[in-house]
């Protein structure tokens, strides 16, 4: 509670700006033929919350030519009101003069918005006379609710494209007033489709107290992966439904992407017992959103004793693209011929927000016969063999022609 005497620059701003007014009215005044006391009143703030302080300013007028006595204050408080003091002794007020005075008040905490009130009762003395006299000052108390959203989940730890989840959001009301007649809407979008109501109605939501709903919706299935923010839009009316609300809360959503690398084996070359040939492995990117930083790394397996390189970096690949790489193989002489091998690899990436991603695949592989080896050769060898054998039975038949 502020002190009796303490006055705030605002109040003596306030009785600065009154008192032109009341000298005016004291210069307008009539005299009449016996003292009488006139009250008005200004108040530091036109309306105040629960828990909060505030001032009433009192202007206690003597229009006549005559003085009045021992002029006294007595204070009543209305509903949700405490005031500082009960009374105050005013004392004498001369012929066409004035005093000031203030109370100050507090309201309950627990005060709900109404209009209460502060009476006000003074009695002088004219002459030997006892006057009294009665004022009653209007307290308006509003509340304000304030809604906040503590907490918004979602029932999958991952959202992919296509999925159908559950989004639970809690409100609480941590204002000092209830939201009345209270409509959440949850609308579709691009990102989503809402497969129940997108509407919840509350009739009140007290102060303190929570509110939780459960929204089930359908993620597009050809959103981009990313983060979106989901609005929530709320309105509500306030305690006396005399003020509407109007507001948005936002929750965050993360969707991730479909990621799916392929591996396959395009051809190999010289993969006999005791012999060093090739492999050309293709990697292709299925999913719908690229991966980064993709790196194959190979797993040494008998019959293969060296591979090289062990491990190849690929880097970024988009949606639908492929690379193909190239490894050096040695194979074991005691390999089966005409038999399948496994060869493992690991493939590790990151998708955009850089969570990581490790896969194992097999590549399955042959081993072939010495014989086979020609089945591996490339068209153009072929094609430069046959070359080097047409130049030399060329000059070979000119020799034989010049003998």
């Amino acid at each position: 509670m502020r002190g009796q005497g303490a006055f705030s620059a605002r109040a003596l701003l306030t009785i600065l700006a009154f008192s032109p007014l009341l000298l005016a009215f004291l210069s307008a005044s009539s005299f009449s033929h016996e003292g009488s006391v006139q009250l008005t009143y200004q108040l530091l703030d036109e309306t105040v919350k629960p828990g909060s302080e505030s001032t009433v300013f009192l202007t206690l007028t003597n229009p006549t030519a005559f003085g009045v006595r021992k002029v006294k204050l007595e204070f009543e408080a209305g509903e949700y009101i405490n005031l500082d003091r009960k009374e105050v002794e005013v004392g004498n007020i001369p012929a066409n003069s004035f005093q000031q005075t203030s109370v100050n008040f507090a309201i309950d905490e627990t005060a709900r918005a109404t209009t209460s009130y502060i009476n006000v009762k003074i009695t002088y003395f004219v002459d030997s006379t006892t006057e009294e006299k009665s004022v009653t000052i209007p307290i308006k108390i509003v509340t304000v609710p304030q809604l906040q959203l503590v907490e918004a989940r979602f029932n999958a730890s991952e959202i992919k494209p296509g999925d159908v989840v559950k989004l639970s959001v809690t409100l609480v009301n941590k204002g000092d007033g209830s939201a009345k007649d209270l409509m959440l809407t949850l609308n579709s979008s691009k990102l989503f489709i809402t497969l129940d109501s997108p509407e919840r109605f509350v009739s009140e939501l007290s102060p303190g107290k929570s509110f939780q709903s459960e929204f089930t919706v359908l993620i597009n299935p050809s959103v981009e992966a990313g983060v979106y923010s989901i609005p929530i839009l709320l309105r509500y009316l306030d305690e006396t439904k005399s003020v509407a609300y109007r507001e948005v809360k936002s929750v965050g959503m993360k969707v991730e992407g479909e990621y799916e690398v392929l591996v396959s084996l395009e051809s190999q070359r010289m993969l006999c017992p005791g012999c060093e040939g090739e492999l050309e492995i293709k990697v292709v990117n299925k999913g719908g959103e690229e991966v980064r930083f993709l790196t194959l790394s190979v797993e040494k397996k008998a019959p293969f004793v060296e591979v090289f390189p062990s491990t190849v970096y690929v880097g970024n690949l988009e949606s639908d693209d492929y690379s193909t790489e190239r490894l050096r193989v040695r194979v074991s002489s005691e390999a089966v011929t005409g038999k399948e091998y496994e060869l493992p690899l690991k493939l590790s990436y990151e998708d955009a927000y850089g969570k990581k991603f490790d896969r194992e695949v097999v590549l399955r592989v042959k081993v072939t016969g010495i014989e086979e080896r020609s089945e591996f050769q490339t068209p153009t060898s072929w094609i430069i063999a046959s070359v080097t054998l047409a130049i030399l039975s060329y000059f070979l038949g000119r020799k034989s022609v010049k003998k």
